[in-house]
């Protein structure tokens, strides 16, 4: 399979002063086009159309919600309009695509997003990705694009993460150029309390966020970069030499992007309660049937994300449900061999299979 390589770019190399910054995008336009010949099939997940809003609308400071979706409607366009105008010029055609938190969480959802992205690569087209910001309230918001690249990075199975950001990488001492971390190997709480909170001038994500999403690429085997948005020529032409600048992290070993998925996608929909016996068995590799449930907070739906607690609340996994909320509740502490006769139709033994579900 052609080597694929998502690209996340923030709004600090998208905004030039009070416009977008067209030298800038052209680059990624040209760095894509001349890599894409060799074969490399590329994926943008670019920020910046709030940032943009602001600037060509009379919002200039948006704070509540309805404004940053307003001033984000208004950015999205002119963002776009740059790619693709970048992209025409090399006869490259792009794609613009949009979802939230809400479209992740739910692994039909998930698997429907994939098979675009499956068709949109093969065809040689360039997907923009960006947080559907117009519809994104504060339940389904993934929160800051460095998230969501690595999310992206799981969805089309990357073997290649690189976040552009506006310094040389991840420092041990950000006052002191000389302390660049060239390589990292694992990524631990150090290395979180050394990359601290501290955002930049226009967007949502400081070094912390692209460190959490180096942990959530790297845990499903993908290599990630930190790169100055200054170094993109470099980038681009080291790409396929495993020649790193910036710094590299280097992917897991025990790698599975599904268990990725799994681990870092913290929108919940709901819980199942368990019992002790349930509890053991969960631990010895066994999956969840409904002999083992109590009880269900929330409504959820089939294929949704949820937690599974015991009868203290402890949360003791996470998972993939085959039954909704309603479904859960009328065939709780039965027989597997009882289901379809509660329901009327059968899914699934289990309602949470092992191979979908991460112990806490």
């Amino acid at each position: 399979m052609s080597m694929r390589i998502v690209l996340k770019i923030g709004t600090s190399s998208i905004v030039k002063q009070n416009s977008i910054n067209e030298e800038f995008i052209d680059m990624i336009a040209e760095g894509v086009s001349l890599n894409m010949k060799k074969g490399m099939k590329f994926v943008l997940v670019s920020s910046g159309a709030i940032g943009l809003g602001k600037f060509y609308t009379n919002i200039k400071n948006p704070k509540s919600i309805p404004e940053k979706q307003a001033a984000a409607s208004v950015g999205q366009l002119y963002l776009m309009n740059a790619y693709k105008r970048a992209f025409d010029r090399r006869d490259i055609q792009c794609a613009q695509l949009l979802f939230t938190a809400a479209d992740l969480s739910n692994r039909e959802r998930f698997l429907n997003i994939q098979n675009t992205f499956k068709v949109l690569l093969k065809s040689n087209i360039v997907p923009v990705v960006n947080e559907n910001d117009t519809v994104a309230v504060e339940e389904i918001k993934i929160g800051d694009n460095d998230t969501l690249s690595a999310l992206v990075s799981l969805l089309v199975k990357a073997n290649i993460l690189t976040i552009f950001t506006d310094v040389d990488g991840l420092y041990m001492n950000k006052n002191d150029p000389s302390t660049l971390i060239k390589r990292v190997k694992r990524i631990d709480s150090e290395l979180f309390n050394i990359a601290g909170q501290a955002n930049s001038k226009f967007g949502t994500g400081g070094m912390f966020t692209k460190l959490k999403a180096a942990q959530i690429a790297t845990d499903a085997g993908i290599s990630v970069h930190i790169v100055s948005n200054k170094k993109i020529k470099e980038f681009f032409n080291m790409v396929d030499r495993n020649i790193n600048i910036g710094t590299f992290f280097e992917p897991s070993t025990k790698s599975s992007q599904k268990m990725s998925w799994l681990k870092h996608n913290s929108k919940t929909k709901g819980k199942i309660v368990i019992d002790q016996g349930a509890k053991e068995a969960l631990f010895k590799n066994k999956s969840l049937l409904p002999s083992g449930v109590v009880d269900v907070v929330g409504n959820f739906k089939r294929a949704d994300i949820i937690e599974i607690t015991d009868q203290s609340g402890n949360v003791v996994a996470k998972g993939l449900t085959n039954y909704s909320s309603n479904e859960i509740l009328r065939i709780k502490g039965s027989n597997t061999k009882n289901i379809y006769d509660i329901l009327g139709y059968k899914f699934s033994d289990e309602i949470v299979h092992k191979d979908y579900m991460i112990i806490i």
